[in-house]
């Protein structure tokens, strides 16, 4: 299912996306993608930080059924956050800060009950913060 990001990546300066190799029984050795078990193959964090990546949101990143911590800062990550991340019930770590997402937090972040920790600075979002962000139990750290 993680192998879906890498269309839509125009740019990797890096070739931090040169592991990526689709006929692997597994994504588990991937470079930024770990599994919790990597006997079952479930990926549970996605994490290419100052890859310079030049990509789009894909909007079924949010089906990756066991995310746990998805952290793409330091990129230049454009569009807006996809209405299917809202729907990743396990997401604990979500760090889009300093790309170029616009648009705007929808108040679907109420279903991040799990979430601890949420940065998004340094992005072009605009309007003000949905009102349900503060009654997340769990979250600790938000910029």
């Amino acid at each position: 299912m993680v192998a879906f990001f890498q269309y839509f990546v125009l740019i990797d300066p890096l070739g931090v996306l040169d592991s990526w190799n689709y006929s692997d029984e597994s994504p588990c050795s991937w470079n930024g993608v770990v599994c919790g078990n990597p006997a079952d193959h479930r990926v549970t964090e996605l994490s290419l930080p100052n890859s310079q990546l030049l990509a789009s949101i894909p909007a079924n990143l949010g089906l990756i059924q066991h995310l746990i911590k998805l952290d793409l800062l330091n990129n230049s990550i454009n569009g807006s956050i996809q209405l299917s991340l809202y729907n990743a019930t396990e997401l604990k770590v979500l760090d889009f800060s300093n790309n170029l997402i616009s648009d705007e937090l929808q108040k679907l972040v109420g279903g991040w009950r799990g979430l601890q920790f949420l940065n998004i600075s340094g992005n072009l979002l605009t309007r003000k913060l949905p009102e349900n962000l503060g009654g997340l139990p769990n979250l600790r750290w938000f910029l």
